[in-house]
């Protein structure tokens, strides 16, 4: 059989819920931010380009020079905060990573050269994606469509855990269907939890022009060959890039994005096992403007919080402060989560709606380990999450 692999880690919170502590010196207070001449716009197309059993190099792009890129990094595995590295280049390789660890990584930018810098982008590495030709999946009928799907928005789709292993054949299959240039192409993705690993394999693609090259970024990419007769070539146009974006809480399922890089008329799916998009979503080859739509879920209002900035200070040491605006009245919940997922503090709701407006919330830490936390800000339509890291 026949493997190739696409390095990846999957985001270890999604979907949380639960119930903890307020933290006794937690406040709001309404202000309006000062401005900054330093924080310029994320970087794109943010990615692990090669792993070895040592190190982990990573490249991401930007529209203009004169930058200074903020790059940090946390292995997972050893709960520890890897060296925090300040480049003006577009790669950098961590080394000294033990073999086997999880980590991950955000980068900023910043037209200053002590920062601050603006909002982060993440990246991930250590679980794979397999694309294997051979493996057998028990696809269901496509049956959703979406209608001229965008080339500027990420779909988020969930595949719910196979309750097989290869050799056998893996069902709960998430399918895919498209046209192209004429030609039709059907995709399955399925879940192996033990293996860390989705499965990916073109089941009908009559044309043979549809493929899956081998690749060591952080996502899969389907491309179309445009010369039958001299088959793959560099110039063949990507038609979709599918990514992990993390699991939900109890590892049953993969939170998945999928972005189509030309125009289609329709792309027909089934065996979404999530129709409410997930927050804890990176970009997928892109940045921090891309829009998230769900598949099936239609909101019923539009109070989208503006966060007016990265979590600050990051990393920090006894509290952090989140900025945010709302267009409208809502109700809102902050809370801070673990990496493991679980309810560590909730500094909102407050009694009643928040008027519209700015805010400033402080979420104390004085009392936490040095690691990885996680922050949602959630209001009646929408959910927000930023990653931010205790050290002492």
């Amino acid at each position: 059989m026949k493997k190739h692999f696409l390095v990846l880690l999957l985001l270890l919170v999604s979907g949380l819920s639960g119930t903890g502590l307020s933290a006794a010196n937690d406040e709001i207070i309404c202000k309006v931010p000062a401005e900054s001449t330093c924080e310029a716009p994320a970087p794109y197309d943010f990615k692990v380009t090669t792993v070895t059993t040592s190190s982990i190099s990573l490249a991401w792009n930007y529209s203009f020079a004169g930058v200074y890129f903020f790059l940090s990094g946390y292995d997972n595995t050893a709960s520890a905060p890897l060296p925090s590295v300040i480049t003006t280049g577009l790669s950098y390789t961590y080394t000294g990573i033990p073999a086997g660890h999880s980590c991950t990584f955000w980068v900023a930018a910043s037209y200053c050269p002590d920062g601050p810098p603006g909002i982060s982008v993440s990246t991930f590495g250590n679980t794979i994606i397999i694309i294997d030709d051979i493996a057998d999946l028990n696809i269901c009928p496509p049956n959703i469509t979406i209608t001229n799907p965008s080339t500027s928005t990420q779909y988020p789709f969930c595949v719910k855990h196979s309750s097989t292993e290869p050799p056998s054949t893996l069902d709960n299959v998430y399918t895919g269907q498209l046209s192209y240039d004429g030609n039709s192409l059907r995709f399955g993705m399925a879940f192996v939890p033990s293996e860390d690993a989705v499965y990916i394999k073109a089941t009908t693609n009559l044309s043979q022009r549809f493929y899956f090259p081998d690749t060591d970024n952080s996502y899969a990419v389907c491309k179309y060959v445009l010369n039958t007769t001299t088959g793959p070539a560099s110039n063949d146009p990507d038609i979709f890039t599918v990514g992990c974006t993390g699991y939900d809480t109890d590892f049953d399922d993969i939170n998945m994005r999928i972005r189509f890089n030309v125009s289609l008329g329709s792309y027909t799916y089934c065996g979404n096992s999530c129709p409410e998009p997930e927050p804890f979503a990176p970009p997928i080859g892109g940045g921090e403007a891309e829009k998230v739509l769900s598949l099936e879920f239609d909101r019923s209002s539009n109070v989208v919080p503006v966060v007016l900035g990265s979590p600050r200070p990051n990393p920090f040491q006894d509290a952090v402060e989140l900025q945010y605006e709302l267009p409208a009245e809502s109700t809102v919940s902050i809370q801070m989560f673990d990496v493991m997922g679980r309810l560590l503090q909730t500094v909102l709701p407050s009694e009643g709606p928040q008027a519209a407006g700015i805010y400033t919330v402080r979420i104390g830490g004085t009392e936490l380990p040095d690691g990885q936390y996680f922050l949602r800000l959630q209001t009646d339509s929408e959910s927000r999450v930023f990653s931010v890291i205790k050290q002492n």
